[in-house]
Formats: C-alpha cells, structure tokens, sequence
C-alpha cells in the first residue's frame, strides 16, 4: 500500500496565494480564505507481480474555498499544474454552490508503486 498524503500536502502547500493555508479533511472554522482542503478517498491494488501488489490506484479530492470565483479558477489551475507535476491525473471538477463562500472541488486520480 503506497501512503500519497504528505506528497499532496507538500504540492498544495507550494502554491502561492493561500493566505488560509491547506487543511487535511476540511479547512478550520473561520479560516481566513484563499484556502484548500483535502482528503484521500480511495487506496486500492491496482496491480500484482509474483502476489504482491505492484501498483496502488489512489484518489484524492482537492476543495477550493475563496471569496471569488475568479480566486478559485485560478488557484484549480495551479492545483491541477502541482497535481500533475506529482503524477496525478484529475478526473473531475466542478463548483459547488454555497450561500457565502465559492467553492470548487477536484478529483484525482494517481497509479503508481
């Protein structure tokens, strides 16, 4: 079983512009914004060699919170450039509506040993 976390912690926390700073599960009450959350939500075999897994499928989901929407478009580019520079591939985004706040969400997917 391969362990990605502190891999898409570090990325996460590279990027500039996030005053609110990166939460694993979801961003503190009355974070200051811009701010990320993440959280692993699959970690399964993918591949096997002489019985032993080779391969691990492991999927993360990246949320984006800021005050515009302009602020989370140009933070998901950022993500989606770091989460790829760390061999992950995104398999979905979308905004989320929320009454105060934007908030986009993201998924990734990583195969690798």
């Amino acid at each position: 079983m391969l362990d990605k976390k502190t891999d898409v912690l570090e990325a996460l926390k590279s990027i500039a512009g996030i005053d609110g700073g990166v939460f694993i599960d979801r961003p503190k009450i009355n974070s200051k914004l811009s701010c990320i959350s993440f959280y692993e939500i699959s970690n399964s075999p993918d591949t096997f060699a002489d019985d032993e897994e080779y391969l691990s499928r492991i999927n993360f989901v990246i949320d984006i919170w800021a005050k515009t929407h302009e602020e989370t478009g140009k933070i998901a580019k950022e993500v989606n450039r770091v989460m790829g520079l760390i061999g992950f591939t995104r398999e979905f985004s979308r905004d989320v509506i929320e009454t105060d706040i934007k908030h986009k969400t993201m998924r990734y997917e990583y195969i690798g040993g």
